[in-house]
């Protein structure tokens, strides 16, 4: 066990338990060995082994909370590759960074997948409830008469209404803690890494913007008077590009507008699990409107008694995630300065959060909501 790992650990949580960050963290150092060797910085013989290592390597094991910053992980897997040059060009933030942007956007596609099968399922119940009249209920008291059609669209049209992001931008050849001090070659490295990345992945990445502009200002105040006003506009927009590329690191507002979108997928979740519990409760003193499968036996005393399991565990699920989700705003409190510096926390949080849906949908959608009569 190496001193990083017994000193910092604490959770049990080790980076073996997310595979997918463990394969885009590879990804990104085969990646950045190619543009590297593509450079001419590295040898085609240290670019191929560093390649062969990343496609078998055994990744020892790390805490995913030790340190700021992913740093642990990033130098747990450097140490385990263990060839010459296999961090040249990269910094910690650029690394961890695009490898949980990554597997947060592969999580993030296959939950508006998932979710747009259970908008499907309550639609089609919806339709096979359109002639069911119940009594409404307002602070559980006695309404107008309503179909239950309605409650069922209105679950549907509120999970289509959420807009997940995608966290697809990449971050690489941004320099020292990716502060946007870029030089021409660190974007060329950029470029070709985040190239060769997307062939590794087969995912749509776009790059931070980088200030290119102030190339082009350069040249264009070179190019004379007419040049003056270009390289003038060049030399605004390297400017804006610089802005972006820090208050990107430093913010990194994308993760909080992710969080944001999952807590609304949650709470129209919770709503309805809590609904669709109460209104088969019963079957003599409660509601009894609708009838849930019956998957398991609701007691080892009372025989026959059937429990809506499938809503209690899926509001266990989002009660849980909510409080994953109020450590990623706690999180984002603590920050300072110029670097979000617990981003790699607030990934791990949400991919738990988005690995619970993606699991779990499904079964609700199968075992519980198309058995719904």
């Amino acid at each position: 066990m190496n001193i990083a790992f017994e000193a910092h650990a604490f959770s049990g949580q080790s980076v073996h338990a997310y595979p997918q960050v463990v394969a885009y963290m590879l990804a990104v150092k085969r990646a950045c060995a190619h543009a590297n060797y593509a450079l001419s910085l590295i040898t085609f013989e240290n670019y191929q082994a560093i390649d062969l290592q990343c496609q078998s390597l055994m990744v020892p094991l790390c805490d995913i909370y030790q340190g700021g910053g992913g740093i642990a992980i990033n130098s747990a897997i450097n140490d385990a590759i263990g060839i010459e040059n296999v961090n040249l060009g990269q910094s910690t933030t650029d690394v961890c960074t695009s490898a949980l942007n990554c597997a947060l956007v592969k999580a993030t596609q296959m939950l508006n997948q998932h979710q747009e099968k259970l908008v499907e399922a309550l639609l089609i119940k919806a339709r096979e409830f359109e002639s069911y009249i119940v009594k409404g209920k307002t602070c559980l008291r006695d309404a107008s008469d309503l179909s239950y059609a309605t409650r069922l669209n209105a679950y549907a049209s509120s999970i289509s209404a959420i807009k997940r992001p995608l966290l697809n931008k990449i971050n690489l050849g941004s320099g020292p803690m990716g502060l946007g001090n870029d030089t021409s070659h660190q974007q060329a490295f950029g470029e070709l890494a985040l190239a060769r990345l997307v062939e590794l992945t087969g995912l749509a990445l776009d790059p931070v913007d980088k200030p290119r502009g102030v190339e082009a200002g350069e040249r264009g105040l070179a190019a004379g008077e007419r040049g003056v006003e270009a390289g003038e506009r060049g030399l605004a927009a390297g400017e804006r590009g610089l802005a972006a590329g820090y208050a990107y690191v430093a913010l990194r507002q994308d993760l909080f507008v992710l969080t944001q979108a999952l807590e609304l997928d949650l709470h129209v979740l919770l709503r309805l699990a809590k609904d669709l519990r109460l209104s088969a409760s019963g079957p003599v003193h409660g509601f009894n409107e609708i009838t849930l499968p019956a998957l398991i036996p609701g007691s080892s005393f009372y025989k026959g008694k059937i429990n809506p399991t499938m809503d209690e565990t899926m509001i266990q699920l989002c009660l849980l995630s909510l409080g994953k989700l109020q450590t990623v705003k706690m999180a984002f409190e603590q920050a300072e300065m110029d670097l979000m510096v617990y981003y790699a926390m607030v990934s791990f949080c949400l991919l738990d959060v988005l690995g619970y849906l993606n699991t779990f949908i499904p079964k609700y959608i199968q075992y519980h909501v198309m058995a719904i009569t």
